[in-house]
């Protein structure tokens, strides 16, 4: 049996999913390391009560003006969000403002913390409604 290096974890979408035995659906793996990241890049700096560090600082700096400071900022928070996601290791992390639209585009590369490795990447954007993700689900 291979060591379960990331976890195995209730499944959390949009809802908690249901397996077809009618129990809780499990993640475990890359699935699970990847819905994690998705999670705490959603979730404002500070929300989870017990963690003060848990969270993305971007949500701080949603309503402020999107210059090209902002977007090294938001890179900044961005990469920061994701250091405490010890399972991986950041490659890259990208923002691209569209000043006519009001909204960033982003791109973050992560490397999973395991003997075969691999790597996943995440796109997203920012308006001053919150964060999505577009892939990754």
């Amino acid at each position: 049996m291979a060591e379960d290096w990331a976890g195995t974890d209730i499944l959390l979408t949009e809802d908690i999913g249901i397996s077809n035995q009618g129990d809780y659906a499990l993640v475990s793996d890359t699935e699970n390391v990847d819905l994690a990241v998705i999670r705490r890049i959603t979730t404002p700096l500070g929300d989870l009560f017990y963690d003060d560090t848990y969270g993305n600082g971007v949500f701080d700096i949603l309503s402020d003006p999107m210059t090209p400071a902002w977007a090294v900022d938001a890179q900044q928070k961005l990469y920061e969000c994701l250091q405490y996601e010890d399972r991986i290791q950041v490659v890259s992390v990208d923002v691209l403002i569209e000043n006519e639209k009001r909204k960033a585009a982003f791109s973050i590369t992560y490397r999973y913390q395991m003997e075969k490795g691999g790597t996943n990447t995440l796109e997203g954007g920012i308006t001053d409604a919150g964060i999505s993700i577009q892939n990754g689900e």
